[in-house]
This record gives C-alpha cells, structure tokens and sequence, in this order.
C-alpha cells in the first residue's frame, strides 16, 4: 500500500505525533509510507523509520493562501511522478489540499480531526471530510455530525495508539540520581511532573498552587513541567512569588517524554477545555507512572471514562489536587495497583499496533470501494 500523509508540520505537537506512529507503524507492515509537510524537529524520527519526507509550504493556517496553493502544486507534480493508493489529510490546510489531490487523481482519501473546530464559513463550503473521516474521541465523531453534518456512516471512531514499548523505559538509580543532579532538586526528591503546552485554558497555575500547599507535607516533594507556550513567563513568575524556585523546573518542549515520565512517581494530566483527546495521557499511563488527572475537557473526559481507574480531581482546586497527589505519594501499594491496571488497560485497548490495524482495514476498504467505482465507470 502506498500511502501519503499530508500535515502542516513535524515539531513537537500532538497531531505531529499521531502522524508519525500511523507513518512509522505503516512503514513496519511494510507499506511504502510518505509525509508531506513543511519539516520540523521530529523530522528525523520519520526518516529513521524508512519513512519518506517530503517537503512543502504548509506550515499555515491560510488554507486558500499562496503557501498552500504552492504546496498543491508541489505535491501535484510529485504525484506524477510517484504512484499513490490512498491520501490522509491531518490538518486543516492539508485536508483541502487532499481533497484537491484526490479529485485530480482519482484516489480515495481519509480526514482525521484531532480536536474540536469552530464553524467558520471555509469549512462550511468545503468540508473536504474525505470518503472517511476519522474521529480521534466520542465527542469528536458527535461534534462532526452534528456540528458539521457529516454523514454518521462516514466518520470512524478510532482513538490514538502508542507505542507501548517505547514508553515502558526503565532508568537505573544512577541514572535517576544524574537527571535530579542535573534538575538542581535533592536526591531523595518526590517527583511530580506534567507535559503540556503552556497556556492559561490548562490550568498549570493550579497545579502550581498545589505545590505550594504539597511542600508542607512534604518537603521534598518536586515539580517538573516539560513543554512550552506564550504563558511560561507568567508561570515562571508565579513560581517565583509563591516561593517555589527550589521546587519546581520548567524543561522546555522535548521531543521524548518517555525517560521523564520514568523518572515521575506522579504523573499530572491537565487537559484543555476544548481537549479533543489527550495523547500525554495515554504515554504517562503506559510508562507505568502513577496518574492524577484533571476531569475537564469532553474529548479527555471521555478518554477518561473509557480507561482504567484513574484518580481525578475537579478543574480549578489547587486542594482537591494536592490532596489527591499527597495520597499517591503516601499510599504507594494503591498508586502501584492503579498504575499497573492502567498500563495493562492502554496495552489492551490503545497500542499503536491495535490503531493501525483499524486504520489499514479503513484504507484497503476505501482502495478497494475505489477500483471497484472506476471499473463501472469504465
């Protein structure tokens, strides 16, 4: 199967990282597997993979502005000169320009929302839902239908898979020992940690706050926050007035989690409100890392739901989160058994394998539907 996916970029992201384990998974089975986009930092991981790259303009969100029209025009000519059975369109911009494709060559092609979308009056004239829209959560596949009045038969539930080795990493003691040296916090630290993007709808301020109320009870406990965004600076000001600069660490955006979430004996998960998914969920929840989670959020509530008993504590309520966090700290056979039910739970239900089959059935189903057209058509 020869499969073209097309997405704006390969920085670190969640779209970039479904992307890249359907891309990866495709290239294992032995499918000829190609990404079109404008690059990024996890570029490398693709290639590694014997996943072909192909770069183009898409970094944009204009999806009728002169980069994308460039980016149709690129991929046009790359088509003619290598053969495709199936289009993926990921993001927006890059969904138009499948659609597009697809009609000038006559293939089949997939849509995936990765999130929730406001109904402005591009996506309103030009769907461009594929022959097969993937919904990456149950409130997605209903937002699609009622909100986008794509046909119910047409949208595919088929929620994120990971790669459940990749993220069952085991650090020695030393090597704990070298990353806490080099994070400044003591050795014998506490660690409690979170990977999100760094903006207000996420609520790291209250996990902050949380942290305030935690050191009482325990001092050694230690916060780590990896990823980035436009509210670090105010973040990093408020861990500076509430006193907390011995315990918390701000990492930047890492295009690997998987040796951090080894080194966390809590994890936080801080959906959005608008969370269409919540990937990071799932990585914590296989590394075997105990998981306190905020319930907000309908596509992580629903994900929520459909897991393993995770701890969760109500939106906005540093105590109800500090309390919960203290009690995994302390009680560590309770946060052991659920750790191990939850990582059993996302090998069961969410491996990148278990994803792919889904998909691959969706692709060929869509392949065959398509030849089958063209020979009455004939």
């Amino acid at each position: 199967m020869r499969i073209l996916h097309i997405t704006s970029h390969l920085n670190i992201g969640g779209i970039t990282r479904s992307v890249l384990t359907l891309a990866k998974e495709g290239a294992k089975r032995g499918h000829e597997v190609t990404i079109a986009s404008s690059g990024g930092s996890l570029g490398k991981e693709a290639f590694q993979a014997d996943v072909r790259l192909f770069a183009v303009p898409l970094n944009t969100s204009a999806e009728f502005g002169f980069s994308a029209w460039k980016s149709y025009w690129m991929l046009e000519k790359f088509m003619k000169e290598n053969a495709f059975d199936i289009l993926h369109g990921h993001t927006r911009v890059g969904q138009v320009i499948a659609h597009r494709l697809a009609k000038r060559f006559g293939l089949p092609w997939v849509a995936t929302w990765h999130g929730f979308y406001r109904q402005n009056i591009g996506r309103k004239l030009w769907p461009c839902t594929g022959d097969a829209t993937i919904a990456i959560s149950g409130p997605v596949q209903k937002h699609l239908v009622d909100d986008f009045s794509v046909e119910p038969e047409r949208v595919m539930l088929i929620p994120h898979g990971i790669d459940i080795d990749f993220f069952r990493t085991q650090i020695s003691l030393e090597k704990r020992h070298a990353i806490l040296d080099n994070l400044e916090f003591p050795r014998d630290s506490q660690i409690i940690g979170t990977v999100s993007r760094l903006v207000p709808i996420k609520g790291i301020d209250h996990l902050i706050r949380a942290m305030d109320k935690l050191r009482d009870k325990l001092p050694h406990a230690c916060l780590v926050i990896a990823g980035d965004g436009p509210h670090r600076l105010e973040l990093e000001q408020l861990v500076r007035d509430e006193g907390l600069t011995k315990n918390v660490r701000f990492v930047g955006a890492m295009a690997e989690t998987a040796e951090l979430l080894a080194l966390m004996d809590v994890f936080v998960f801080m959906p959005s409100t608008q969370e269409g998914f919540g990937l990071t969920l799932l990585e914590a929840m296989a590394s075997g890392c105990p998981v306190v989670a905020i319930k907000r959020g309908v596509g992580a509530e629903w994900v929520l739901d459909q897991t393993r008993p995770i701890q969760t504590v109500p939106p906005e309520d540093p105590v109800d989160l500090m309390q919960a966090i203290y009690d995994m700290l302390k009680d560590r056979e309770k946060a052991k058994k659920l750790s191990e039910e939850a990582c059993q739970w996302v090998r069961d239900y969410s491996s990148s394998e278990r994803m792919m089959d889904t998909v691959e059935n969706l692709y060929q189903k869509l392949i065959d539907n398509n030849a089958e057209h063209a020979r009455h058509s004939s």
